[in-house]
């Protein structure tokens, strides 16, 4: 077998060519993995199901994958690898059935593919941290794009143990969108806006004032990071999801923050504002 790729922070680009009947594994329990057949055939088997792959065709699994290419053919494989919290709204699903197929009529899936392979490609003397983080947002949007694609078929409403932290997992990871909003955060979580805005009230909050705390947070940290001081305040900004510098400073005063220009060149960010916390269930 032979194997290239490169990674973009927590996303992994592998291209890999199997010789007739070769098998081999693939992940841990809880990564999100598209496995893509380019040319020849494969077999997959998860723990709890199997499926045939042709060339052209995909599919999407959260399950370690067991893979055996074509006993006359071989296989070349792509796989794009993310961690399993983009799948967070409908991991239930996934946790509970063979790798799920892509739909024959995707028209996510060829260019998906192509930028991914383009971006393992650039060699990487010519990368930059800043671009690498541009490639990794946008190979995790793929990916949750191809899911939902994947699901909107397949998905049927459930009961949700804790519509909260799911709706917050979904701001989490759509934060950027400037039209992101109550309902659709709602129907991502089968809630309606009234039933989920009361799940927020309930912990003192809503979810504006949430969005609004993921999207500060974030801003706070590309301010702070000289990695990113080539990026205007309103380039930050309309990165994160505000409309423009404005507005992000009036949200930062908002949150207890001092202005963007002050937050310049303050060193590294405090207050654990790495990541996005989820509060506690009272």
């Amino acid at each position: 077998m032979r194997s290239s790729g490169a990674e973009f922070g927590s996303i992994c680009i592998r291209t890999q060519l199997f010789s007739a009947g070769a098998s081999l594994s693939w992940g841990d329990v809880g990564e999100l993995h598209l496995i893509a057949v380019r040319q020849g055939g494969l077999s997959l088997v998860s723990p709890i199901g199997g499926r045939a792959l042709r060339a052209g065709e995909a599919v999407l699994s959260l399950a370690e994958v067991f893979c055996e290419a074509d006993a006359r053919t071989g296989a070349e494989v792509v796989t794009i690898s993310g961690p399993g919290e983009l799948a967070r709204d409908v991991r239930s699903t996934l946790s509970a059935c063979a790798p799920q197929a892509l739909s024959a009529g995707s028209a996510l899936l060829a260019p998906s593919l192509a930028f991914a392979l383009r971006a393992a490609q650039t060699p990487e003397a010519t990368r930059s941290r800043l671009g690498d983080y541009y490639v990794e947002r946008l190979l995790q949007e793929m990916l949750q794009g191809l899911l939902a694609d994947t699901s909107r078929v397949e998905r049927t409403p459930r009961p949700l143990k804790d519509p909260f932290r799911q709706a917050v997992s979904v701001l989490a990871a759509q934060f950027t969108d400037p039209d992101l909003a109550s309902a659709g955060v709602a129907e991502a979580v089968n809630l309606s806006r009234r039933q989920l805005e009361r799940e927020f009230s309930r912990r003192g909050t809503t979810i504006r004032r949430e969005l609004r705390r993921i999207r500060v947070e974030r801003a706070v940290k590309m301010l702070r990071d000289p990695d990113y001081a080539l990026l205007t305040v309103g380039q930050v900004a309309r990165h994160v999801g505000f409309s423009g510098a404005s507005s992000l400073a009036r949200a930062m005063a908002q949150e207890g923050y001092d202005s963007p220009s002050k937050l310049r060149g303050s060193g590294p960010t405090p207050r654990g504002a790495e990541g996005v916390a989820i509060p506690n269930a009272p």
